[in-house]
């Protein structure tokens, strides 16, 4: 049918199809706002969860930081242990000699400081054995009966460096 020179004539199923279409549109452009709503809230989940996971590294760091304090020890913790090794040492060799610390003061990990106390004990018998003299032979050299032993912890940086001497003969090559 024609209603006039210009007017489109619709048959049923086009009305249907045009009634889909615009249906269509009509939910798409209503889902819009919902989107947008629902990618600002998104962005402020994530948002919330950066600002979360961002605390979460600084209480981490802080917390770790706190073991790490509770579990230093200063380096002289080990010197009573030592200076028994050199004095036992000195009474199985008939030598006389003292262990002189510095550097006490240097903070150490416990575990570190228990990992050091057998090869620091080790270095101390070797000391008295193989680097003091007996005291006659000290005394014909010009030196004091009892020899010293030196052990020295030094911080360097991040590190700590721990050095022993002694005013012995030194290793006969």
């Amino acid at each position: 049918q024609k209603h006039g020179a210009g007017a489109a004539v619709f048959d049923a199923l086009e009305l249907d199809q045009y009634s889909e279409l615009h249906g269509a549109v009509h939910g798409f452009v209503e889902t819009v706002p919902d989107l947008q709503a629902l990618e600002s809230r998104l962005a402020d989940t994530l948002s919330a969860l950066d600002t979360a996971v961002t605390q979460e590294g600084l209480v981490n760091t802080e917390l770790h930081e706190h073991v790490m304090r509770a579990r230093m020890v200063p380096a002289a913790m080990i010197e009573p242990r030592l200076a028994r090794t050199v004095r036992q040492a000195c009474d199985a060799t008939g030598k006389r000699a003292t262990l002189a610390f510095t550097g006490g003061d240097v903070m150490l990990d416990d575990h570190v400081v228990n990992d050091l106390v057998n090869p620091l004990t080790h270095l101390m018998r070797n000391a008295v054995d193989h680097g003091i003299e007996p005291p006659a032979e000290r005394r014909k050299k010009g030196k004091p009966p009892e020899g010293e032993i030196v052990l020295a912890a030094v911080r360097e940086r991040a590190s700590v460096a721990i050095s022993i001497t002694d005013d012995g003969r030194g290793i006969d090559r």
